[in-house]
């Protein structure tokens, strides 16, 4: 799916749910749309092409996004939120988390995908969606970390 694409899917749910499609709206979209990974505000504030936009604008948009359905919030243990595109806007991942230097990589491979069947059968519930995040050392961190030779 191209970034085109997406964009006109946002801006079409927003015009459709009755909200305008205000500045800060279209640039938090776009931040969110070029980007691999999950962004706290201040990252999102950093990408912003238009640094005039204030962070309460940018936590309003955000709250605004995760309540239509178009971002989600992700709380790892850094203390703070990061956000980005929700299935089905962006696409289905799960977290590796480092433990030393907080990075967070994308694990495109979905493990979930038998388990989620098995639950829906036995539960005859309908799920939204699942999230799975792997906390560990990073191969960065890893190579920095001296080998015991005991």
């Amino acid at each position: 799916m191209t970034v085109t694409v997406s964009v006109d899917r946002i801006y079409t749910l927003l015009k459709e749910a009755g909200y305008r499609l205000t500045k800060p709206r279209r640039a938090v979209s776009r931040v969110l749309l070029s980007t691999q990974k999950p962004l706290s505000i201040e990252e999102i504030h950093t990408r912003l092409d238009d640094r005039s936009i204030n962070r309460v604008s940018i936590y309003r948009t955000i709250q605004l996004l995760c309540d239509l359905g178009v971002a989600r919030r992700l709380q790892f243990h850094e203390g703070f939120a990061r956000y980005e595109l929700a299935d089905p806007f962006g696409s289905h991942h799960h977290h590796f988390v480092c433990n030393l230097c907080g990075k967070v990589e994308d694990i495109d491979a979905c493990p979930l995908a038998t388990t989620e069947q098995v639950i829906i059968r036995r539960t005859q519930s309908r799920i939204t969606s699942h999230s799975l995040e792997f906390y560990g050392v990073c191969g960065a961190c890893a190579q920095s970390i001296p080998v015991s030779t005991s």
